[in-house]
């Protein structure tokens, strides 16, 4: 089920491109699946990969990026040092020189 459609449009002072993209909810909320025009993964077919994938697996939030079209496998990002309840508080952070 397709949740959400986005334009992308380049930043700084590289080549000037934009990209379509869509979100979908997988069955069941199994995870969600970012797609953007003209990427994909090695064993997609033309226009249905998704590069980022993100899902709770064995009870924490990770990100798969597949960076490379002719890698099979993406790279893992596993968030759990992102959650809110560890961010340290300014006042409890080292002095900066």
């Amino acid at each position: 089920m397709i949740i959400g459609q986005f334009r992308l449009a380049s930043q700084g002072d590289g080549p000037k491109l934009e990209r379509d993209g869509h979100v979908e909810l997988l069955d069941h909320g199994r995870g969600l699946q970012i797609f953007v025009e003209g990427h994909g993964e090695k064993t997609a077919m033309p226009g249905k990969g998704t590069p980022i994938y993100i899902e709770i697996w064995e009870g924490k939030l990770r990100v798969i990026l597949w960076s490379d079209i002719n890698k099979e496998d993406g790279q893992v990002i596993d968030m759990d040092g992102a959650r809110e309840e560890l961010l340290v508080p300014e006042s409890e952070l080292p002095a900066r020189k």
